[in-house]
């Protein structure tokens, strides 16, 4: 981590598709890294800025059906 990084939350919300974090170079304005997230996620960042948390939904029917939430730790 350093502190020209930037970190932008694609919600794409009410869309039914998965939501991405884009992490960004702010110094350099280059694209570093992209992760998927799923239905409207949240995002945080580990106060030592040693890891990153995607907290996101799944639905199994696009929109409904049987749901699944799932934290991913970078």
């Amino acid at each position: 981590p350093y502190p020209k990084r930037v970190y932008v939350l694609e919600p794409v919300f009410p869309v039914f598709v998965a939501g991405k974090v884009w992490v960004i170079n702010g110094e350099k304005q280059d694209i570093e890294a992209v992760m998927s997230a799923g239905y409207a996620p949240n995002f945080a960042i580990a106060p030592d800025h040693s890891q990153l948390y995607v907290f996101d939904t799944y639905w199994s029917k696009g929109f409904r059906g049987t749901r699944t939430d799932i934290a991913t730790f970078y």
